[in-house]
């Protein structure tokens, strides 16, 4: 299943190691963050998608680590199945002496947007409320 990527122009889109969720990102908010008590379903959301395009998840960094900016879910979901996963980095929001450092470990490189991706072939559904990927993107590339 092919997508092209997206993500607003404030942030930067790259390819990101799945591994890097285990190694570099906050464990304690990639649990909690976003729904947390909802199952993290092997299934995209008919909200992250729009004419072909896919809106990536984002992350920042605080200090060594990486946090979740929005679609936990997806980076969840997508870690399982890819070993390279579209991301946005937030670096406005990102607190650190070396952000450099701890995202060199984590990207593999950058992203065009539209840049079109293979993605896991996975059922598209509507899977509730989803607060960070709302329809209200998809006015921004229509």
């Amino acid at each position: 299943m092919r997508f092209k990527v997206y993500s607003d122009d404030a942030n930067q889109l790259v390819l990101m190691r799945s591994s890097a969720l285990q190694d570099i990102f906050d464990q304690d908010d990639l649990a909690m963050k976003q729904n947390p008590d909802k199952e993290i379903l092997n299934e995209y959301h008919e909200n992250w998608i729009h004419k072909g395009i896919f809106i990536v998840p984002s992350f920042f960094i605080r200090g060594q680590h990486a946090m979740v900016g929005n679609g936990r879910h997806r980076l969840i979901m997508l870690s399982r199945h890819m070993r390279e996963i579209p991301v946005a980095f937030e670096r406005r929001f990102s607190v650190s002496d070396i952000i450099d450092q701890v995202v060199e470990k984590m990207i593999v490189r950058g992203l065009c947007r539209f840049e079109i991706i293979e993605y896991p072939d996975l059922p598209i559904d509507n899977l509730g409320n989803d607060i960070n990927g709302e329809p209200l993107w998809k006015t921004c590339i229509d």
